[in-house]
């Protein structure tokens, strides 16, 4: 996990967004280049990929790729809170405090948050378009 987490700290052919995707549960296509351990060379983002499901970090079904227990996906979210991912990892934590404040019923923490979201992250020419609103 320690070689993983490397390849996923230093986004290696930017596996650190599939990732992100995955862990936000959202599959990932991919073709893999290989299943025997010994050939794994972890130098470009189908290797890394290929690598993590040999050794059982990823579980891989019709072209797509998932984390496939919730151990892993733990050990995934740890990774992410490293202090070297930056934005994914305040946007990990946010995600969490809107979960707890969501599973709280605590509606008035939870529209602070989506209205902080949405100014930060909305132009402002564009802070009424039906899009942005509906994003």
């Amino acid at each position: 996990m320690n070689e993983i987490a490397d390849c996923i700290e230093h986004n290696v052919d930017e596996v650190r967004e599939d990732i992100v995707k995955l862990v936000a549960g959202i599959p990932v296509k991919v073709k893999l280049s290989g299943y025997s351990a010994a050939e794994q060379q972890m130098g470009t983002r189908d290797e890394i990929l290929s690598a993590m499901v040999v050794y059982g970090f990823l579980a891989f079904h019709n072209g797509e790729l998932r984390i496939p227990n919730f151990e892993l996906m733990e050990k995934y979210q740890d990774v992410l809170e490293r202090d070297s991912f930056g934005e994914v990892r305040e946007i990990v934590k946010s995600s969490k405090e809107m979960l707890e404040a969501t599973l709280a019923c605590d509606e008035e923490k939870v529209a602070s948050m989506l209205e902080g979201i949405h100014d930060r992250e909305i132009p402002f020419l564009q802070y009424h378009d039906e899009n942005s609103l509906s994003s």
